[in-house]
């Protein structure tokens, strides 16, 4: 489509708080009755030839559009620049550093979200509240935000309803908006409402070229049923997660007894998860509820089961990410995080006491572990503390940190 057939659209929409750029694609699609294909190439978001089935919408534009395509995105649509801009996910990155390219060492965002394991780029988390509506004309018409907090592992609750998230539709088992090459799944197909399950149904009995969509209306999804002192304790760190995501949020929070910021911060947290399963059950004394310890405990032995399959396959060696990836089921999610935040409240002087045996249980389990301990990206006093089980050595270290760092303030 050349850009002279890129007008404006002859009707638009004002985004909502926090809409992510795939439903704001399927709420203005399902208001033009169009596929969504059609959106993104009538936009300037992305290119086709000849049919809507050959449009192709990558991860990396969930994250981020090259300038042409936005300023085409801007025009078509009439929104601001802001407006536009606060659809795609890369400013969350000031606040959350596996998005963060600079923290990353990456010059450009296409790497860091195309294989991104702390970034659910090919299917989101959704709250069926939400997604509801508040009520208002427009949302009753169209429904409520995908947002883009949900895609990423750090958000596994909704506080506003005071529910855990969901990962998949609960009639077909698959993620919410999966596809394997684009960001929406069955984007050329006919236009369906925005909580609409897109995802294909396959049925071993039924020989179609292309199989039926679910259509499974999300927002009927029933809650899952948790103890209050779990929900309690869940919504409770999620909120003060949300806060390190807030743009408005504390400017720095302290990790190992230093002062980082917040996306630093989230680095750390990504950093002790793989402590926290490998050294099961010694971790389990920080999980607050019998729940949440249930929930670690089914994550862990997952982990080790993964890390042993990827350690049977034949040929070259493979790298395990089996204790590195976040945990996918929201509880699990909960539970690990409210850990790491606990791990990392420590004061640095007492790091070694808490840590040490953890690695020493880990190595027990995992002995060829160096390049877990490595933490790549970790702020410099967590992976000195990661890296050291040895008291002398884990000293020597701490005293070669306050010299060579002399930017890092204490909490």
């Amino acid at each position: 489509m050349t850009k002279s057939d890129l007008r404006e659209l002859p009707r638009s929409l004002a985004p909502l708080s926090d809409e992510s750029l795939p439903g704001y694609l399927l709420r203005l699609s399902c208001r033009l009755h169009v596929p969504v294909a059609h959106t993104a190439a009538r936009t300037g978001l992305a290119r086709r030839s000849g049919t809507n089935s050959n449009v192709f919408l990558p991860v990396r534009l969930l994250h981020r559009a090259d300038d042409s395509p936005l300023a085409n995105f801007i025009r078509t649509t009439r929104l601001s620049a802001v407006e536009a801009t606060n659809l795609f996910t890369f400013p969350l990155g000031d606040r959350y550093g596996p998005l963060n390219p600079e923290l990353m060492s990456h010059s450009n965002s296409r790497p860091l979200v195309r294989n991104a394991r702390w970034f659910f780029g090919r299917w989101t988390r959704y709250c069926p509240d939400c997604l509801t509506g508040d009520g208002s004309p427009i949302q009753n018409q169209l429904g409520g935000p995908w947002k883009r907090h949900w895609r990423l592992p750090t958000v596994f609750a909704c506080p506003h309803h005071r529910a855990l998230l969901h990962n998949a539709c609960p009639q077909c088992g698959n993620a919410a908006l999966t596809d394997a090459t684009n960001f929406l799944p069955r984007a050329a197909a006919e236009p369906l409402h925005p909580t609409l399950c897109r995802a294909p149904t396959h049925n071993r009995y039924l020989r179609a070229p292309q199989p039926p969509t679910c259509k499974n209306d999300l927002t009927t999804t029933a809650g899952r049923p948790v103890d209050d002192a779990t929900m309690s304790v869940v919504l409770a760190l999620q909120n003060r997660l949300l806060d390190l995501h807030n743009p408005h949020g504390p400017a720095v929070i302290g990790s190992v007894g230093w002062q980082q910021s917040a996306a630093q911060y989230f680095l750390d947290l990504r950093a002790v998860t793989w402590l926290i399963l490998l050294s099961w059950p010694d971790t389990q004394g920080y999980a607050h509820t019998p729940t949440l310890a249930d929930a670690v405990a089914r994550t862990a032995e997952n982990a080790r089961i993964a890390a042993q399959g990827q350690r049977d396959r034949p040929g070259k060696r493979h790298p395990s990410t089996a204790y590195t990836d976040p945990p996918i089921d929201p509880l699990a999610a909960a539970a690990v995080f409210g850990i790491a935040e606990q791990l990392l409240a420590t004061d640095y002087d007492a790091t070694f006491a808490i840590f040490s045996p953890l690695i020493s249980r880990a190595r027990s389990i995992e002995p060829t572990m160096a390049h877990l301990q490595r933490a790549l990206h970790a702020s410099q006093p967590l992976r000195v503390t990661l890296s050291h089980h040895k008291h002398d050595v884990w000293k020597r270290g701490r005293e070669r940190l306050v010299r060579e760092h002399p930017e890092l303030t204490p909490m």
